[in-house]
């Protein structure tokens, strides 16, 4: 087996830890435009199987050479390159995992089945993760009546005055506090602002936490999406969302440029700017509810799962990167092993079977990523 990374981020050398552990594997490399990145991260791995490439991943000819000669690429760069990586990863003939997930990666279905390789979108934890345990919540029922997803990164020590730290991508964060988010209510989907539907919620192990809409869901209205209620709501400490919306309405986040004196500039490049001489790398906790509602015939089923994953101070792996950067590689693991197959674009929920979900969570499990189920059932007729 011979794997490639694109993109040396926390997410990606995190899915570098994952792939290095199974003995099958000959090769690993790892992509990225950033040196020292990539000279970090074989200081931090080292083994002999690793081998870096530094590079611009949007010079596509020569990214199809590189990727041509691996079994299976992850792909674990910010949203705005993933689509044409993507694109560059099939027509390479390789099979694809991408942790993050855009629409227009299903305009490449009809591509990836011409070239006989899968294309998986989406595949970290939420999306990715949180659409698997909505599946796998499904089995317990005849009928969905609602999926609800609270998922969020937050720091162990949250730190004024925005009680955040860098977990990941903060254009991806930027984007998901300003686009519109999908939901599904009554039946109909509709769009409501991001940062909107607030709510506290109590989770024991941190105590009260609160939880707004975001655009997450990625496939899910597409595959499950014949329910009265679905959406994903994105969870941080008490007081971000006031803070983050009143930013966004200030204009802190436009992306038309403003001139200030002779200099042009678009306030969300200045925000980020910013935000990342100030907001540091933190430990972290990831907290993930998923709830699935329907009924078995008459009886009423609510299956619950609950993850709640922490940094880890051995191998200086945040849990963010535990989370998506895991499950992405033993995805991966699994289609270079032969476990799973196909072709085209496949939505992660719809990629592994019954048995292919337990497997999954069993590895998770092993490396101290404990999904908790509960199933409650109740009669609705006598």
């Amino acid at each position: 087996m011979k794997a490639i990374i694109i993109g040396c981020g926390p997410m990606g050398q995190a899915a570098a830890i994952e792939m290095l552990r199974d003995h099958d594997l000959k090769e690993l490399n790892i992509i990225d435009i950033d040196a020292s990145k990539l000279e970090a991260a074989k200081n931090k791995l080292k083994d002999e199987r690793l081998k870096t490439t530094q590079m611009n991943v949007e010079n596509t000819v020569e990214l199809m050479k590189i990727v041509s000669k691996y079994d299976c690429a992850i792909v674990a760069l910010p949203h705005k390159l993933v689509v044409k990586v993507d694109d560059a990863c099939i027509d390479a003939g390789v099979n694809t995992v991408d942790l993050a997930y855009e629409q227009e990666q299903l305009e490449l279905n009809e591509k990836a089945e011409d070239k006989g390789v899968m294309l998986i979108p989406g595949c970290g934890v939420a999306p990715g993760l949180s659409n698997i345990l909505a599946r796998y919540g499904s089995y317990k029922m005849s009928k969905i009546d609602a999926i609800k997803i609270r998922v969020g990164g937050i720091p162990l020590n949250p730190k004024p005055p925005l009680d955040y730290g860098l977990f990941f991508s903060l254009e991806s964060v930027i984007g998901e506090y300003t686009r519109p988010a999908r939901v599904i209510i009554d039946g109909k989907m509709i769009h409501v602002p991001a940062l909107s539907g607030l709510e506290t919620i109590e989770v024991p192990e941190l105590g009260t936490l609160e939880c707004f809409y975001t655009d997450g869901l990625s496939t899910l209205p597409h595959t499950m999406g014949n329910v009265r209620e679905m959406w994903e709501k994105t969870i941080r400490w008490p007081g971000h969302a006031e803070k983050m919306m009143t930013l966004r309405e200030l204009g802190f986040f436009d992306k038309t440029e403003i001139k200030i004196g002779d200099i042009e500039v678009r306030p969300v490049d200045l925000t980020l700017k910013m935000l990342k001489e100030k907001l540091k790398e933190e430990e972290d906790v990831i907290v993930l509810i998923v709830e699935v509602i329907g009924y078995m015939d008459d009886v009423y089923v609510e299956a619950k799962y609950k993850l709640i994953d922490y940094y880890d101070r051995g191998l200086k792996v945040t849990s963010m990167g535990r989370t998506s950067g895991y499950t992405c590689a033993l995805i991966a693991k699994m289609i270079m092993k032969g476990k799973v197959r196909g072709k085209g674009v496949i939505p992660p929920e719809n990629l592994l079977t019954k048995e292919g979900i337990e497997e999954l969570l069993k590895e998770l499990w092993n490396r101290g990523i404990k999904v908790d189920e509960e199933v409650i059932y109740k009669r609705t007729s006598w």
